[in-house]
């Protein structure tokens, strides 16, 4: 915004010292067609870049339902895990091979 400001004060005051009439409705005709063009580009890559944002919000949701399904899978799988885990220690308790105080101490660090 600055450098557009800029633009305007130093097309009107320096460029316009050294020029004859003629010569300066040249220039603003120049400079107005590259305003135009700049404002024109502007227009367009706005939605364009709207149009992309639309398409990219509709993906991003589309990823974030399979993440959330992925993630609570994993839950479930380490739920089974951790199932399984202590059934396979109780086994080790009643063949003997570990102590109640033991599958204790595992226990807990598994849970934590």
């Amino acid at each position: 915004m600055k450098i557009f400001l800029y633009g305007f004060v130093f097309l009107f005051t320096s460029l316009y010292a050294g020029f004859e009439e003629e010569d300066m409705s040249g220039i603003y005709i120049e400079g107005i067609a590259l305003i135009t063009v700049v404002f024109i580009m502007a227009v367009i890559t706005n939605k364009i870049s709207s149009k992309h944002a639309k398409e990219y919000a509709i993906k991003n949701k589309e990823r974030l339902k399979e993440n959330l399904s992925i993630k609570e899978q994993k839950k479930r799988d380490y739920a089974r895990y951790e199932e399984n885990r202590v059934n396979e220690l109780l086994k080790l308790v009643n063949d003997e091979i570990i102590t109640e105080d033991e599958y204790g101490v595992i226990k807990r660090w598994l849970y934590n």
